[in-house]
Formats: C-alpha cells, structure tokens, sequence
C-alpha cells in the first residue's frame, strides 16, 4: 500500500490511501479501528 502523509487538524487526522481514498479517524480512541483495515488493505491480493 502506498500511503500518503497523514493530515491532522483540530477534528481528527485523514490518511490518504492509495487511490484517493481517505480515512477519517475522528479521535484517538478510533485508531486502533482504524489500523485494522489500513493493514488488511496493505497486503498483497
């Protein structure tokens, strides 16, 4: 997975996925949820 640099602001961070899409992670608590499907989404088909 090729992932751009992170984007945070004062609502929460957006990482930019390959492909364009984005992923919005509202607060801390969320990137563990988050992380999950970022490492599935990274392995190879």
């Amino acid at each position: 997975m090729d992932a751009r640099a992170p984007r945070e602001d004062a609502s929460g961070l957006t990482v930019l996925l390959a492909g364009g899409t984005e992923l919005h992670i509202a607060s801390h608590a969320a990137v563990p949820l988050a992380a999950a499907p970022i490492r599935e989404l990274s392995r190879p088909c």
